[in-house]
């Protein structure tokens, strides 16, 4: 190749091995071959499954007849073989999809295709009878893949592949893993099936890149779709659909008590109240940002639409106002213009101090987002602490001599 492509992370870790498996089939008077060692031998099948879903190595079950009850061996391969003392086999055998045919498109825009020559080709740019394809699941991350005319699509040691076969043996059988809605094929040889961007296809790559992974169609017969979340969220990709604050773990701080006028009435002399009236204006800039702690990145300017919880009188408000537009990790600014007219009295005989003061208040309220992809059904959530700081709170402080 003398392109370079780029990396797609294949999800295939801890305990993906057993995210497509939903139903597991029944295989009476049938054993599979090599059974593991005396270790992996269980007196419940439901314990047995759960050990085998978790592991790799292991293909299914056998159930092993014995004189103290049964016993339910871990099988790591695929085949089965008659039994001449009654055992029982089970295979993992639904999950991955739900649809009976679906089309594998490739990066270049193109489907996989069986022609009538029965050679695959990934060159049609529309999904018609050619491109549909049948799944048949054996295994909890393998199975057979059968085309339109009723062969299986099979690899040969020499990477290339076919669908002319009419029997399921090992060059028939592809392992899958699974990336959001796209899956990658590697086959019983160890290498990855891959699309060409000629619109040919070859089954002789050693890791999964972009041209070895291909987005299920329709998107809806795949299951156990899973966001990306440790890839940075962006605003193109994903949209917020929920935020849920912790009003029990908020705090609220006074960060500063600030004059921002006063006036002196002299009545030393006087024999009656004197008054003066003072007006105070004040523009003051308030701030209000979103600050990921925990969960998936966000990319610092992706904008989203939500309300909060605002402060009154030293407190915070239970309702959440109406939708603002932030960006996230930048502080939203909001200018507020304060007007306020007071009455200074000073009785007779004193002078009198009025001062105009104006609290600043500052709040910290725990969150987690919810952010829904645009294209997938999966979200992924985030948490951190919605901070405000508000200068809307006046109070007269009155001083006398």
């Amino acid at each position: 190749m003398s392109c370079v492509r780029l990396l797609v992370l294949m999800s295939v870790l801890g305990t993906t091995y057993s995210k497509g498996v939903t139903e597991w089939c029944v295989e009476k008077d049938k054993f599979l071959g090599e059974h593991f060692s005396g270790t992996y031998v269980y007196d419940d099948l439901e314990a047995a499954k759960e050990i085998c879903l978790g592991r790799e190595d292991c293909f299914g079950i056998t159930k092993v007849p014995k004189k103290k009850g049964a016993k339910y061996t871990l099988r790591s391969h695929w085949k089965l073989m008659d039994s001449t003392s009654g055992e029982t086999s089970y295979v993992p055998c639904r999950g991955f999809f739900n649809c009976s045919t679906f089309g594998l498109k490739s990066i270049h825009g193109t489907f996989l295709s069986a022609n009538p020559a029965f050679t695959a080709d990934w060159d049609k740019s529309t999904y018609g009878s050619l491109e549909q394809i049948t799944f048949q699941q054996w295994g909890k991350d393998s199975g057979f893949l059968r085309s339109y005319h009723g062969r299986y699509l099979s690899a040969t040691p020499q990477g290339k592949l076919a669908w002319d076969r009419t029997w399921k043996r090992d060059w028939e059988l592809f392992k899958i893993s699974q990336h959001e809605n796209k899956i990658s094929l590697k086959s019983a040889h160890g290498e990855y099936v891959s699309a060409q961007p000629d619109g040919t296809v070859d089954v002789d790559r050693i890791r999964a890149l972009i041209w070895e992974w291909f987005i299920v169609q329709p998107q809806e017969c795949i299951n156990n779709i899973e966001c990306d979340c440790s890839r940075a969220i962006r605003g193109e990709n994903y949209e917020l659909e929920n935020v849920v604050y912790d009003l029990e773990a908020a705090k609220v701080h006074s960060d500063l008590r600030e004059v921002v006028g006063f006036q002196y009435v002299h009545n030393k002399n006087g024999t009656s109240e004197q008054t003066a009236i003072f007006e105070i204006y004040q523009t003051r800039t308030e701030t209000a940002i979103f600050t990921k702690t925990a969960g998936a990145e966000i990319e610092t300017g992706t904008a989203f639409l939500t309300g909060f919880h605002g402060v009154e009188e030293g407190r915070i408000y239970e309702e959440i106002s109406g939708k603002y537009e932030f960006a996230h990790g930048i502080a939203r600014k909001k200018h507020t213009i304060l007007e306020a007219s007071y009455h200074c009295n000073a009785p007779p005989g004193s002078t009198v101090k009025c001062v105009a003061l104006l609290f600043r208040y500052r709040s910290e309220v725990p969150y987690t987002q919810s952010w829904r992809h645009k294209r997938l059904a999966c979200t992924c959530e985030s948490s951190g602490v919605f901070s405000e700081t508000s200068a809307h709170e006046m109070q007269l402080l009155v001083e006398q001599d």
